[in-house]
């Protein structure tokens, strides 16, 4: 999800499942926010086009936080604890929902090899729960951690095949951690200070760097090895209260060379935003101050941008009642190929999905009348449907096994 200020409190869940039956066997996974490291928000299910069916919901608490799918599985987390369920909307067995996880905020992570589950605890703490049974719960409590977590979780495995989670300490936190989990337990590898806090703004792991974005509108780079600084860049000049609250997403050029995408916004409600480009040098961790480009200023956007085949894709929202999702040309960003308006707010990340060649974007709208919008690559909406509920701020989980494509969502 995105990711995003919130601009209503929900008092109602409810998780949807949209399906489209194939008829070949297939198999894709959601496994953490916008699916991998480098947050690349593209699926390789094949989109739902026309006519989708709402196979089953559920109301629960409420749900800040966006959906992933593994392994025939949903995932969702909130106060009442990190929900299984699968596909079909049938309870995992084995005591879920897990209770030791206990937080709204912050989009859990699958850890690919480690069979671990990984969210937010209560009282500042950091679980991992085994996916095959539910009261089988790692804990551990950051130091320092004087604030709420409100990132987003990143799980990656790094070069020397080290499979490790990194997360920042809050909106008003000043710390950002990398644990190793590929033995018996969480291991702190390294603690980051000053992060700058992180209010939504996960990062992106890619080779030997770690890279976030923060409310200070910085982003930093750190050695995924033993998190020291490498660089940063500002992109607040000339803004009045300059926040990041996406993720960094990444697209390359090249085996050396490419850009981050994020988006920013001022203040906390209303007010304008920006989708930044910035190049970046895999082998030295440098960004690239010359190669910085943003778009128009649009509205106030928190959403993480998708890149793809030359295209940018991203959300904002000038009000309550009002969304925008844009197609922007990557070169510069400044020329909009087109904008749909949705109908509410956008606060979700967009998702993307391909069929007979073309691109489809799903997005959530958060407003009274929800629901999950599809969006194809001319810019016109393709399909509505408002079983969501009210309220939206998190984006779809994409996936497909056997029975075809499932889109997850939570309001």
């Amino acid at each position: 999800m995105n990711k995003t200020n919130m601009i209503k409190i929900v008092t109602i869940l409810t998780m949807v499942t949209i399906a489209l039956t194939l008829t070949t066997a297939a198999s894709d996974d959601w496994q953490q926010f916008q699916k991998n490291e480098t947050k690349i928000g593209m699926s390789s299910a094949s989109a739902i086009v026309s006519s989708p069916t709402t196979t089953w919901n559920l109301t629960l608490n409420d749900f800040y936080a966006a959906p992933i799918a593994h392994g025939g599985f949903v995932y969702a987390n909130n106060q009442g604890g990190l929900h299984k369920y699968y596909y079909n909307g049938t309870i995992a067995p084995d005591g879920w929902p897990a209770t030791a996880v206990n937080s709204l905020y912050g989009s859990p992570a699958y850890g690919d090899g480690t069979g671990r589950i990984f969210a937010y605890g209560a009282s500042r703490t950091i679980k991992g729960v085994n996916e095959s049974n539910s009261s089988d719960v790692w804990s551990a409590t950051p130091p320092v951690a004087a604030h709420e977590f409100m990132s987003e979780i990143t799980y990656a495995i790094n070069k020397s095949s080290t499979k490790s989670i990194y997360f920042g300490d809050g909106q008003y936190g000043n710390h950002f951690y990398c644990y190793d989990v590929g033995g018996a337990d969480f291991v702190l590898r390294w603690n980051y200070t000053p992060a700058g806090g992180q209010f939504w703004a996960g990062a992106s792991v890619m080779g030997d760097y770690v890279l976030f974005g923060n409310e200070s509108a910085y982003v930093t780079c750190l050695h995924e090895s033993n998190g020291t600084y490498v660089d940063s860049i500002y992109i607040g000049t000339g803004q009045n209260q300059p926040h990041i609250r996406s993720s960094i997403s990444w697209n390359a050029t090249n085996a050396t060379y490419g850009h981050i995408f994020f988006t920013n916004c001022q203040g906390f409600s209303g007010g304008s935003g920006y989708v930044w480009k910035v190049g970046f040098n895999t082998t030295t961790g440098q960004f690239n101050d010359a190669d910085k480009t943003h778009s128009d200023a649009i509205y106030r956007t928190t959403t993480t941008p998708v890149v793809y085949n030359g295209r940018v894709y991203a959300g904002d929202y000038p009000a309550f009642s009002g969304g925008y999702v844009y197609c922007l040309n990557e070169s510069d960003l400044t020329d909009e190929i087109w904008t749909c308006s949705v109908g509410g707010a956008v606060q979700s990340s967009p998702a993307l999905a391909k069929r007979d060649g073309h691109v489809y974007i799903y997005i959530t709208r958060n407003y009274v009348n929800g629901g999950v919008v599809c969006i194809n690559d001319t810019g016109s909406i393709e399909w509505a449907d408002t079983t969501v509920g009210s309220y939206s701020m998190q984006g779809v989980a994409i996936a497909e096994n056997e029975t075809g494509t499932w889109v997850f969502a939570t309001s």
